[in-house]
């Protein structure tokens, strides 16, 4: 029964880091191309891609923001069950009233966290690729429940940094496209960018 108990527990991990891969490797923005891990051991494997697209830059944290997401989601649902039992509890005498006043602004609390974190962590974007033809971008973000989703665009729809919101040294900046289809958040305070050179093709000179 442990051993059974252990592979549903390594699956359930598996299926929370897998969409965005297990790699976290931070990058620098330098004039080279290339990027170098920032220690000498062996990195994992990365996920696999499609081949007609090269990868630009990816979010070094992603795979924990996908789990706290999801785990908030957990929380959010235990909590929302809760209450009724709570309110059960009170009509019985068995506890005070005040306790279900509590748990009702604990589920409401609860509930406007999770919208907030999950308005952001829709919007972060996860990773950017490039197809061979340098002619379509393909940015992936998060959904509410934490899985991965792709949207693809052309590249002279995406509008360059220095004309959104924001810069690259601030947290996050906009990602958007001139037909609207696009509105996300792309942060390169820490990291991420994997190809310079094809980033500032695709978002122009980052200053």
């Amino acid at each position: 029964m442990l051993i059974c108990h252990s592979s549903r527990s390594l699956s359930f991990v598996r299926r929370i880091w897998s969409p965005f891969g297990l790699q976290c490797t931070r990058f620098s923005h330098t004039r080279n191309s290339s990027t170098t891990p920032s220690s000498d051991r062996p990195e994992p494997a990365e996920p696999k891609r499609d081949p007609q697209y090269e990868l630009v830059y990816k979010f070094p944290y992603i795979v924990p923001v996908r789990v706290v997401s999801r785990l908030k989601i957990y929380q959010t649902a235990v909590t929302l069950a809760a209450v009724p039992f709570v309110h059960m509890a009170v009509q019985n005498g068995q506890i005070m009233p005040e306790s279900a006043t509590a748990a009702t602004v604990a589920a409401s609390m609860a509930l406007a966290t999770l919208y907030y974190i999950s308005y952001i962590t829709r919007r972060l974007v996860g990773l950017i690729a490039i197809d061979k033809s340098r002619c379509n971008v393909k940015v992936a973000r998060m959904t509410f429940w934490g899985n991965r989703r792709d949207v693809t665009a052309p590249i002279d729809t995406i509008i360059p940094l220095s004309e959104c919101r924001g810069s690259p040294t601030d947290i996050y900046t906009d990602l958007k496209t001139y037909d609207g289809n696009v509105n996300l958040y792309l942060s390169l305070k820490f990291g991420g960018v994997t190809n310079l050179e094809l980033f500032e093709l695709i978002f122009g000179k980052i200053k």
